[in-house]
């Protein structure tokens, strides 16, 4: 039984199969690239990936990554998605888990917000998928 209050699921039905997992991991992944973008930007500002740093960003890199790869599938494989996750773990690897990030802050803050703007513009197709199935 449908236990939702938003008012995007049908009264008394079931939610459909996997909308609520792909809601719940869509959100983890854009929290984890978030976070990654704001730590990452203050390592390529400052010019330093201490240890701690690089041990936070390369936890939130390969949440990111499986998450990613857990999710996308199911929503069809976005060519652009794909691009966006290959461009920011790219960007991670080889230019900011360095002792010596050399990259700029505000490259890598638009890298990694295009994909988080993928990730959103998801979150609003399932909305709007939802929305149109409860109808």
């Amino acid at each position: 039984m449908n236990t939702d209050k938003s008012g995007l699921l049908p009264e008394g039905g079931p939610s459909p199969p996997g909308a609520m997992l792909i809601w719940q991991q869509l959100l983890v992944l854009a929290e984890c690239i978030s976070r990654a973008r704001l730590l990452g930007a203050e390592v390529a500002e400052s010019g330093q990936c201490d240890s701690a740093a690089r041990i936070r960003l390369s936890c939130l890199r390969d949440s990111i990554e499986a998450t990613a790869q857990r999710v996308w599938p199911q929503l069809g494989g976005s060519d652009r998605g794909q691009r966006d996750l290959a461009a920011l773990l790219q960007c991670m690897d080889s230019e900011l888990l360095t002792a010596r990030p050399t990259l700029a802050a505000d490259r890598y803050w638009h890298i990694a917000t295009r994909l988080l703007d993928t990730v959103f513009e998801q979150l609003d197709r399932q909305l709007s998928q939802l929305k149109h199935e409860a109808r």
